[in-house]
């Protein structure tokens, strides 16, 4: 836990934390060899879980959204030539897909 001379502070100095531990995260994992579905799942089940305790405390601000929007993005596509976006692998739930 952090403790900062605001909420504003310590919303800010949390989410750098968290930001900051996922994008090393990420770039640990990067050279793993996985399928586009592993990825994707490790993004799911650990990348952002590591972010599930601080949103439940404090909004994310705008740039730390961006950041991890960012990372995720990076190490699923993992440098490939041909990429779709990011929003395409978000689809509903009841019509299958990552959502």
């Amino acid at each position: 836990m952090k403790f900062a001379r605001t909420i504003k502070h310590l919303m800010n100095k949390s989410w750098a934390n968290v930001t900051g531990k996922v994008r090393a995260h990420a770039r640990d994992a990067y050279e793993r060899h996985l399928s586009l579905s592993q990825r994707i799942r490790y993004v799911q089940a650990y990348l952002l879980a590591k972010i599930w305790h601080t949103t439940q405390v404090f909004p994310a601000p705008t740039t730390c959204t961006q950041q991890l929007t960012t990372a995720v993005a990076w190490y699923i596509w993992k440098g490939a030539t041909f990429r779709v976006p990011i929003s395409s692998l978000q689809k509903p739930r009841r019509k299958g897909g990552w959502g």
